[in-house]
C-alpha cells in the first residue's frame, strides 16, 4: 500500500519539520559480482541549524550533533545482514549540518531498504526523537514490523549479471469500502443559515504545514555499476543510464506545483497500484517504482 511504502518513509518528527528541512538520499549501487555500497546523504537546514551553532552545539564545542560516527555505524544493522560502515564523513557548510555515509556489502541479496527509513537510518545525525540532543524512547509499532521492506535478488546468467529489486506488496485495486447507509433527507439541518457545509479547515491548515516540509526531500535509487543491457524499471534517473529511482518525495516541486495538500490528503488512504499510477502522473515532484519487482541485466 502507498501509505505502508511511502508514509513510513516519511516518518519524520513534527518538531524536525518545524525547526529544519530535511534530505535524505539513499543510493543502492551494485557491482557485477552483486557486492557494492549503500551511500546515505542526510542533512538538515534551516532554524535547527542556526539553533544549535548558536548553541555551541547540544553537548559542548566539539561534539558535532549532527554527526554521529557511532550511531551511523550501528544503523548498518538495518540494511541487512553483512552490511557494515565503511566511511562517514560530515557535512559542514554554510547553513548546512549532517553526514554522508558508505556503507558495502558482499552480496545484495541480503541487502533490505527497511520501511520507517528516516526512523532508522537517521540515527547517525540525530538523537532517536529526529531532533539532536533529543533522546525519545521508541516504542515498537506491530504495523511498522509487517511492512515489508524493499529487497534484492542477484544471479549471474550467461555471463551477465542480473539484478532483481522486489518492492513492497501494493493491493492491485482498492477494496471497496463498507456501505454508509442511506443519508436522511435532512441532512444539512443542523447547518447554521449562512454557514457553508462544504467548509474544510483542514486545507486551511495544509496551507501553513507546507512551510515546514519546504526543502524536505526523501529519496531512493538503485544503481548498477556498469552499462545496462536491459531493464524493466520504470523511473530512470534524469541524465543516466545505470541508476534507477524506486522513490523520490521532493516537496519543493510539490508546493511550487500546488499539490501538496492532494499529496499529504493522499497519505490517509489506502490507495490501489492504479490509484499511486495517477498519483505520480498528477504530482510533480513525485516518483515511485510501481512494478511488484523490476530486473536490470548488464
Amino acid at each position: 500500500m502507498l501509505k505502508s511504502r511511502l508514509l513510513a518513509l516519511l516518518a519524520v518528527p513534527m518538531l524536525l519539520l518545524s525547526t529544519g528541512c530535511m534530505r535524505h538520499i539513499v543510493r543502492v549501487v551494485v557491482k557485477p559480482d552483486g557486492s557494492g555500497q549503500i551511500i546515505v546523504t542526510q542533512t538538515m537546514s534551516g532554524q535547527m541549524v542556526a539553533m544549535m551553532e548558536g548553541m555551541g552545539g547540544a553537548a559542548g564545542e566539539d561534539e558535532d550533533p549532527f554527526f554521529k560516527p557511532e550511531d551511523l555505524r550501528k544503523a548498518a544493522a538495518h540494511f541487512g545482514e553483512g552490511v557494515e560502515l565503511a566511511r562517514a564523513e560530515p557535512v559542514r557548510r554554510p547553513g548546512i549540518r549532517g553526514s554522508v555515509a558508505v556503507y558495502t556489502f558482499a552480496d545484495i541479496s541480503k541487502v533490505v531498504i527497511p520501511p520507517d527509513l528516516s526512523g532508522k537510518a537517521m540515527e547517525g545525525m540525530q538523537g532517536p526523537g529526529g531532533m539532536p540532543g533529543l533522546e525519545i524512547e521508541e516504542e515498537a509499532d506491530d504495523e511498522d514490523e509487517a511492512k515489508e521492506p524493499i529487497k534484492f535478488a542477484f544471479a549471474r546468467e550467461g555471463g551477465d549479471s542480473v539484478l532483481r529489486v522486489i518492492m513492497p506488496p501494493m493491493p492491485e485495486k482498492a477494496a471497496a469500502a463498507p456501505g454508509a447507509g442511506e443519508a436522511p433527507d435532512d441532512l444539512m439541518a443542523d447547518v447554521p443559515d449562512g454557514a457553508d457545509p462544504g467548509m474544510d479547515l483542514g486545507a486551511a491548515m495544509m496551507g501553513g504545514m507546507s512551510g515546514m516540509f519546504k526543502g524536505m526531500q526523501v529519496m531512493i535509487t538503485v544503481e548498477v555499476e556498469g552499462e545496462p543491457k536491459a531493464s524493466t524499471a520504470s523511473v530512470p534517473y534524469p541524465d543516466s543510464r545505470n541508476r534507477f529511482i524506486l522513490m523520490n518525495a521532493d516537496f519543493d516541486k510539490i508546493i511550487a506545483a500546488n499539490k501538496f495538500e492532494a499529496f499529504m490528503q493522499s497519505q490517509d488512504e489506502d490507495p490501489d497500484r492504479e490509484t499511486a499510477k495517477r498519483l505520480t502522473e498528477e504530482i510533480d515532484g513525485f516518483d515511485m517504482e510501481l512494478k511488484p519487482e523490476i530486473t536490470i541485466r548488464f
